[in-house]
């Protein structure tokens, strides 16, 4: 993979994790396209507030210390214009309840790692359409 294909593939990443949201009626994303904002604002359904999500593309199937701390730091710092915003934290590797509890005790509500994301993303598409199992 050269080197331009990352920051590619990071933004169709960061694409689908928007519209799968938008799909579970998270919507509307209303992110300015500042890298310093988050990836994705949005309204929680069932809380009636504001959703902040960072989406995080690893080219590792095992979590990285630095990469984990580092997505975690940029969402609490991009949520803090949004006081009472649900947190979430989307990564493409699978993490341990470990790094969960973490995430969680740093103020991030809820984790998606890849078998939750493939999970909703599962109950958001046609039975026709196959995705991977993991």
């Amino acid at each position: 993979m050269d080197s331009g294909s990352i920051p590619d593939s990071a933004e169709r990443f960061e694409s689908l994790c928007a519209s799968l949201l938008t799909e579970l009626g998270y919507g509307p994303n209303a992110r300015s396209g500042n890298s310093n904002t988050a990836d994705f604002v949005g309204m929680d359904p069932s809380a009636r507030r504001a959703l902040v999500a960072e989406f995080k593309l690893t080219l590792s199937s095992r979590a990285r210390p630095a990469y984990v701390y580092q997505a975690m730091s940029i969402l609490l710092r991009n949520s803090e214009r949004f006081p009472n915003a649900k947190r979430l934290l989307i990564m493409t590797c699978p993490l341990t309840e470990t790094w969960v509890n973490t995430a969680k005790a740093a103020g991030i509500d809820e984790v998606w790692d890849l078998p939750a994301l493939l999970a909703k993303a599962r109950s958001t598409v046609p039975t026709c359409v196959q995705l991977p199992s993991t």
